[in-house]
């Protein structure tokens, strides 16, 4: 049986390092249709949930899927099970805040803080203004921004999507200072996230680590690991 060759035009379609989902639909991109499972996931309210994968298993396209489905609704959706099954997908759209924690992996504890806070800052701006810094021009704490953001939110109107959540934290391994720093700045961002719970309509975490060996979820008594 001979080898099948595949002609650049069907080369250029395969999802070769693609993370983002809305570019790829438009770009006619090849993609496996998981949207079932993910109408699944996505109805799920009032629990955060935790997915851990290792690298490479497709962790950012699901958080860009999510993204897509939330902010825009079935517009990148058309011929997907989750636009034309026997369960179409019928929800509103809401305010997505993004963050992907891999960008800040190298990043001290003060440049963590410095670029979470400007990313929150920016994530929000199309609904409120917040100033990044104190009074004495130091960055304010990711915990203040998005307290600042989503305290006066509508109830259930906010979509978090927390993509490699661990990243921060598993750089400084071998520095436990910074790491204990690191993780006392995300554990005050994720015990926002608890307090203002009845804010967010769907919260969306992903890891490598698994929650059983890190202690940064110790404010969650509900999160959904699946």
């Amino acid at each position: 049986m001979g080898k099948t060759i595949l002609s650049d035009e069907e080369m250029d379609r395969l999802p070769l390092g693609r993370t983002g989902f809305w570019a790829m639909r438009k770009d006619g991109i090849l993609y496996v249709d998981k949207t079932k499972m993910i109408r699944k996931i996505a109805r799920i309210k009032g629990t955060p949930v935790f997915l851990s994968r290792p690298r490479r298993f497709g962790k950012s396209l699901l958080v860009s899927t999510f993204e897509s489905l939330f902010s825009r609704g079935l517009q990148d959706f058309k011929g997907l099970d989750i636009d034309t099954g026997e369960e179409k997908w019928t929800d509103k759209t809401y305010k997505v805040v993004r963050l992907d924690f891999s960008l800040y992996a190298d990043d001290s504890c003060e440049e963590l803080i410095q670029d979470l806070t400007q990313d929150l800052v920016d994530s929000f701006a199309d609904i409120k203004t917040i100033n990044p810094l104190d009074p004495r021009g130091n960055y304010q704490k990711p915990s203040y921004v998005l307290k600042q953001g989503v305290k006066d939110a509508d109830p259930k109107s906010i979509v978090l999507l927390i993509d490699e959540y661990d990243s921060p934290v598993s750089h400084h391994l071998n520095n436990k200072d910074e790491t204990d720093r690191i993780m006392n700045v995300l554990k005050s961002f994720f015990a926002v996230v608890k307090r203002f719970e009845e804010k967010f309509r769907f919260v969306f975490i992903t890891g490598i680590t698994r929650v059983a060996d890190i202690s940064l979820f110790s404010v969650f008594n509900n999160l959904n690991d699946i």
